[in-house]
């Protein structure tokens, strides 16, 4: 019997044994896989699911891109391949910079790695006056959001500065009731 896992055909098949995604993922159990002959993975980069096939085979892989580690984090969060998911977390936080971390901490949210997350945030924290609107562009509106009110005493202030008109409009709809108070000692 080879060693080797199975590789990608012309046509962009990965043949791969049912018992071996059954053993590696509670997401592919008998059920799920009953009747299938194939799963569609055709929304997946090529080196995503190539490092999925070999992380199930031989719990190896060589990563070295973050924009790769970080879909193959998201899709082995997918794919509940818990071990995976930790494995290219360390990676992740090896690699993290202040250029990315904001970039990081979002997908770290998105799949509730709490390690990368913390790192992250911690980096983004002791950086926050080196960072700006760019570093921020990735992240969603909400998660900003929360971000503001957690690391800065005005997050009002802050989502102006980072030129984040969907944040304003929160940090504004949370605090309209105060606006209606002002408001209104204003004109009396």
């Amino acid at each position: 019997m080879s060693r080797r896992p199975p590789e990608m055909t012309e046509d962009k098949c990965v043949p791969a044994h049912k018992i071996v995604l059954t053993a590696r993922s509670t997401l592919w159990n008998e059920e799920f896989l009953e009747g299938k002959s194939e799963l569609d993975w055709s929304d997946i980069d090529s080196a995503v699911a190539t490092g999925i096939i070999l992380w199930l085979y031989k719990s190896d892989i060589r990563l070295v891109s973050d924009e790769i580690t970080l879909q193959l984090i998201k899709k082995a969060y997918e794919f509940k391949l818990d071990s995976l998911v930790e494995y290219c977390e360390q990676y992740l936080i090896s690699a993290v910079n202040i250029r990315n971390c904001v970039k990081f901490y979002s997908v770290a949210e998105e799949i509730h790695a709490s390690g990368l997350r913390e790192y992250c945030s911690g980096l983004i924290s002791a950086h926050w006056d080196d960072l700006n609107s760019s570093d921020f562009e990735h992240m969603s509106g909400p998660l900003l959001h929360q971000m503001l009110k957690s690391k800065t005493h005005l997050p009002l202030h802050s989502a102006v500065r980072l030129q984040r008109e969907d944040v304003v409009f929160l940090c504004l709809v949370e605090n309209s009731n105060r606006c209606d108070r002002v408001h209104y000692f204003l004109w009396c």
